[in-house]
C-alpha cells in the first residue's frame, strides 16, 4: 500500500559498514533538499514563482517510481533510499511539463563507474546520489541533469 510521505518526517538512514561508502554518504547529503514550498529549490532545480503539483512517496519501488512518475508526467526532486533489500525509495517529485519541463534521467542499481560513463556520454550532472549495499556491493540510485545551465 503507497502512503504519502507526511511533511516534516524524518526519514530512517541507511546502515553503512565501510568508510567509502560514508564518504559518499556524506557527500551525497550536502547536495540532497527536500522541496517544501514553490519558494524553495532543491539543487539543481530553478526556483518559479507559479505553484507547481508535488508529490511525495515513501517506501516505492524501483518499478512503483517508475510508473508514478510516468503517470503524474513528473520529474524527481529528491530520492532517498529507505531500505536496500526489497530496494524501496522515498521521493519527492514535481510536476515535468510546460515552464517546469525539463530534461533529467534517473537510475537505480548502479555502479560508480557506471554512473560516470552515464553522465559523461549524456553531458550531464548527478544532483542526487543516494548509495546503498546489495550483496556486499556498493550501488547506487541518482538522478541527473544535463550539463548547461539554463535560465529563466
Amino acid at each position: 500500500m503507497n502512503r504519502l510521505l507526511m511533511r516534516g518526517k524524518r526519514v530512517r538512514s541507511v546502515p553503512m559498514s565501510n568508510a567509502p561508502l560514508r564518504i559518499i554518504v556524506a557527500l551525497a547529503v550536502m547536495f540532497i533538499g527536500l522541496a517544501s514550498s514553490t519558494a524553495r529549490a532543491v539543487p539543481g532545480e530553478p526556483v518559479q514563482a507559479a505553484s507547481i503539483e508535488w508529490w511525495w512517496y515513501h517506501g516505492q519501488s524501483p518499478d512503483q517510481l517508475s510508473s508514478l512518475l510516468s503517470t503524474k508526467n513528473a520529474r524527481l526532486v529528491s530520492l532517498r533510499v529507505q531500505s536496500s533489500n526489497p530496494l524501496r525509495f522515498d521521493v519527492a517529485m514535481v510536476q515535468n511539463t510546460s515552464t517546469f519541463a525539463e530534461t533529467w534521467w534517473w537510475y537505480d542499481g548502479q555502479t560508480a563507474e557506471q554512473l560516470t560513463n552515464l553522465a559523461s556520454a549524456n553531458d550531464a550532472r548527478i544532483v542526487n546520489l543516494e548509495p546503498y549495499v546489495v550483496n556486499d556491493a556498493p550501488e547506487a540510485a541518482a538522478k541527473r541533469l544535463p550539463s548547461e545551465v539554463r535560465t529563466r
